[in-house]
């Protein structure tokens, strides 16, 4: 069988002007995991990626691990394995609930305010951002008056995204994607036969630079590993963001 281990990317940059580039830690998580593989011997042929920034210096950090042992490698970005766009939902509903709109959904949202501090916007955006996304993808929240991608639309891409990588890979190929948590919870999502909700609970609870591996071959797509991060051996290297 083939085995394929799809990367979240390391830390990005929360609440910076840019969000999509790694942090300082993150630079450090993704050079732990690049060492990982080099010490463990961990060779892929293929190692495919989302197009976005964050998505690319987290493989950068394997690319040059691997060429200071000259191991070859492709690399392959596929707009398939872009993240899904419930930031943008969550920031539009935190703006509504701050606002002087009224209605029961808004009321229900504005309850879980008074838990984070109301003084620190990452906190109040965190605070709503697990639920916002779980409701989003189960279709009980109707974003059709901001432009994003539905999340049943995001899901197909990523599943079309996964089945092109089986297609092309070798029957006992190692193959990586480095991408971001929603993909990483469609994934598992997959081979779990999770409805959207369930899938999208996943998202928050997978960690920057996890790896979650899968066996698979023309019939059989199998959760191997959830979430390891064996190369994070401080608490300080753990994060969700």
């Amino acid at each position: 069988m083939g085995q394929l281990t799809v990367i979240r990317h390391a830390q990005a940059s929360l609440m910076k002007a840019d969000y999509d580039q790694l942090s300082d830690l993150g630079h450090l998580q993704a050079q732990k995991l690049a060492q990982h593989l080099v010490d463990r011997n961990i060779r892929f042929d293929k190692i495919y990626l989302g197009q976005l920034k964050r998505h690319r210096q987290t493989a950068d950090h394997i690319r040059a691990a691997y060429q200071h042992q000259n191991w070859d490698c492709e690399y392959i970005a596929l707009s398939e394995f872009n993240e899904h766009q419930s930031p943008k939902v969550a920031r539009w509903m935190l703006e509504r609930v701050l606002s002087d709109e009224q209605s029961e959904e808004l009321n229900y949202y504005r309850a879980i305010l008074p838990k984070a501090d109301a003084d620190y916007p990452k906190k109040q955006y965190l605070a709503l951002f697990d639920l916002v996304s779980i409701a989003w993808a189960k279709g009980e929240i109707d974003a059709r008056r901001i432009d994003v991608e539905p999340f049943a639309t995001f899901r197909k891409r990523v599943e079309q995204g996964l089945q092109r990588v089986i297609n092309d890979s070798q029957r006992k190929a190692n193959i990586a994607i480095v991408t971001s948590g929603g993909p990483t919870a469609v994934s598992v999502g997959k081979a779990l036969n999770l409805p959207d909700g369930k899938a999208m609970e996943l998202n928050g609870i997978v960690r920057n630079s996890a790896m979650t591996r899968f066996l698979f071959d023309e019939q059989r797509f199998s959760l191997h590993a959830f979430n390891t991060t064996p190369h994070l051996d401080e608490a300080r290297f753990l994060t969700y963001v």
